[in-house]
Parts: structure tokens; C-alpha cells; sequence
């Protein structure tokens, strides 16, 4: 149980990561306007 726990939420530590990553290539190429930056702030 404890290790179903712990893949979980490591897998749920990579998603975020990879979420962070892709938002953080969509703010580098411009792809948001101003207002859409300031939204995730």
C-alpha cells in the first residue's frame, strides 16, 4: 500500500514538472500575451 502511495505521488511530482516545464517554453517563445502571463502569476 505504502509504495503504491509513494509512485503515486511520484508520478504526480513528474507531471508537475513536466507541466512547469512546457509553460515555462510557452512563456519564453511569447506565446501568451501580458495579461495571460499575469494570470499564472
Amino acid at each position: 500500500m505504502f509504495d503504491i502511495i509513494i509512485r503515486s505521488a511520484l508520478n504526480i511530482v513528474g507531471r508537475s514538472e513536466r507541466l512547469i516545464e512546457a509553460m515555462r517554453r510557452l512563456l519564453l517563445s511569447d506565446g501568451l500575451d501580458e495579461v495571460e502571463v499575469y494570470e499564472f502569476d
